[in-house]
């Protein structure tokens, strides 16, 4: 161990060099760089708008440009607020979303790492063993693969939650109901699913202290009821406009699956030791959530060593070992969702059910197989004990050499990797509709219902301009934001812009491909704009022609949408009804 400040220091330096490593290529081109279009670029999106909105209207963050005529159209979605309002100023220094973006992945992997290296210490694990807790913690290989949805990879305040709880447990001390209080309500202000997610899991631990301590127990709940409800109050303005737009577009899941279990020892497909191994993962629903064999072997040692010692820490090993094991376990069971498959075979229903019966808020989830990163925080804890046990037979060198092994086993190259146009290299078009009077607009070609992932492009542009746009992804897609695809996807059809001037979209950009390119032979060009109908581009010349689309400005050249393409933005002038 390293005494004084430079001691302090190594545990942050390596965390650092595990987050380059992690996230590589991003991690050394965080200005223009993501895995891939669609996540990543929602977040960026959602992150700059807050900064935006919280100078210019902060009582109505809620109400972005995206998905008009939607009215709070980020209650369609995760919020993003923690992370936005906290890097705003870094977003009004840069005016670069995918920088700001990158940063805050890389933030939440220290902070993720902290937070578990902080119980585990408190557990009574040694400084090597702690270190190797919070690494597993926030560069497991499911908590990368959550980086694109940095909220959700952002859990550290639900391990912060936790630490309270147990010091509230153990010691009495009342301050410490108000300082979970805060943690959860910073949870809730991060991902509305670790606010569900914090409640489960604080709640099984309380559970668990009632079978042991019925009066221990009561004692906690009453000192938390105060805080608990001051934190509620202060998150109630969130909770109402997630209420108004569930019931004013009755939104509701039907009982979601989760993940294979055989996905738990799947890994990322450029893992770097081990190649793809395990069930195949998709990028965002049944990802891979491999736990690590050093991991597994050292979680056995602390679970099997726990039992003859009782450590230093806030509670004895004996105790909590078995219990995080169990907590583990039980979460890996939740993360299965409404049925327990393993390897393709149905062996039963699983206790998500009886969340999704029961506990209120879990009827709007779709995704449970976030669960395992707390079976993965439960995980790290056990690998932080049986690290110690290694020290503590007086083999610390093979306890450094398994701590660096267990995030090596997680390190992976990424497949993807998307460069996204920033600054100078933005689309002219977008610039000048920063100038322009515009009262809603949409683009074409466009995608479809089912490709609308790709509309975090308009999304991500539109940071530019903050222009009304039709377009957006969405976790739950609104009546309005459905009719309007469908009419963008009719252009250039007057009955489309019909449509469009009816819900009074004034503006449309057309994107056109470089001369003698067709779009449709092209797939590549696919992931920068819709595919476009047969005579697509033949119709909109058309619709010129005849006064239905007036050219309001024309950009060409490589910082087109499409490189070497065109942009045209037209006003739409649909003819006035006959008179009587």
């Amino acid at each position: 161990m390293i005494p004084g400040r430079r001691g302090r220091a190594v545990p942050w330096a390596l965390y650092a060099l595990v987050v380059l490593a992690s996230f590589y290529p991003e991690s050394l081109h965080p200005a223009r760089m993501i895995l891939y279009v669609g996540d990543p670029l929602e977040s960026a999106y959602l992150m700059a708008w807050h900064a935006h909105q919280v100078l210019r209207d902060p009582l109505h963050l809620f109400d972005a440009n995206y998905l008009y005529p939607v009215k709070a159209a980020v209650a369609t979605t995760e919020h993003h607020l923690l992370q936005g309002l906290s890097l705003a100023p870094l977003t009004w220094l840069t005016g670069n979303p995918i920088l700001v973006f990158n940063c805050a992945v890389a933030l939440t992997g220290l902070l993720d790492a902290f937070a578990a290296r902080k119980l585990a210490l408190a557990l009574g694990g040694g400084d090597v063993g702690s270190w190797a807790a919070g690494a597993l913690s926030a560069f497991n290989t499911y908590n990368v693969h959550e980086a694109p949805r940095v909220h959700i990879m952002l859990h550290a305040f639900l391990a912060l939650a936790l630490l309270e709880l147990l010091v509230l447990v153990r010691r009495e001390e009342p301050g410490r109901a108000w300082r979970l209080a805060g943690w959860l309500l910073l949870a809730g202000l991060t991902a509305n699913y670790h606010l569900l997610y914090g409640g489960v899991l604080l709640g099984m631990v309380l559970a668990a202290t009632a079978l042991v301590d019925p009066a221990r127990a009561a004692r906690t709940l009453g000192r938390l009821v105060l805080p608990l409800a001051a934190a509620a109050l202060l998150f109630l303005p969130v909770t109402v406009v997630y209420y108004r737009m569930a019931k004013s577009q009755g939104f509701h899941r039907e009982l979601p699956e989760g993940v294979d279990l055989g996905h738990y020892v799947s890994t990322a497909p450029g893992n770097l030791l081990y190649g793809a191994i395990g069930p195949q993962v998709q990028r965002q629903q049944k990802g891979p959530h491999f736990v690590g064999f050093a991991a597994l072997a050292l979680a056995a040692i602390g679970v099997a060593g726990s039992r003859r010692r009782d450590g230093s820490g806030l509670l004895p090993a004996r105790l909590w070992s078995p219990a995080a094991a169990l907590l583990a376990g039980v979460f890996v069971l939740l993360s299965l969702g409404r049925d327990i498959v393993a390897f393709g075979h149905r062996l039963g229903p699983g206790p998500y059910r009886l969340l999704y019966s029961f506990v209120p808020g879990f009827q709007y989830l779709r995704i449970p197989e976030r669960f395992g990163l707390l079976a993965m925080l439960f995980v790290a804890l056990l690998v932080a004990q049986g690290l110690t046990v290694l020290e503590a037979a007086r083999l610390p060198v093979v306890a450094v050499v398994l701590a660096a092994l267990v995030p090596i086993e997680h390190l992976s190259i990424a497949t993807l990797a998307t460069s996204v146009p920033v600054g100078e290299d933005v689309p002219p078009v977008y610039r000048w509709l920063a100038t322009q009077p515009v009262h809603a607009l949409a683009e074409v070609p466009t995608y479809g219902e089912h490709s609308f992932r790709r509309e975090t492009w308009e999304m991500y542009y539109s940071t530019y301009h903050f222009k009304p746009i039709v377009h957006g992804y969405t976790a739950y897609p609104t009546r309005e934001s459905v009719r309007l695809r469908e009419c963008a996807l009719g252009v250039p059809e007057e009955q489309a812009l019909d449509c469009l001037e009816s819900w009074r979209v004034d503006t449309l950009i057309v994107h056109y491909p470089p001369p003698g390119t067709s779009l449709r032979q092209n797939p590549a060009l696919e992931e920068l704009v819709g595919l476009p109908p047969h005579s697509f581009y033949r119709g909109i010349a058309a619709r010129e022609a005849d006064g239905s689309l007036q050219r309001l400005a024309s950009f060409e050249g490589p910082r087109s949408r499409i490189p070497g393409g065109r942009d045209v933005a037209f006003r739409i002038v649909r003819p006035a009804a006959p008179g009587p």
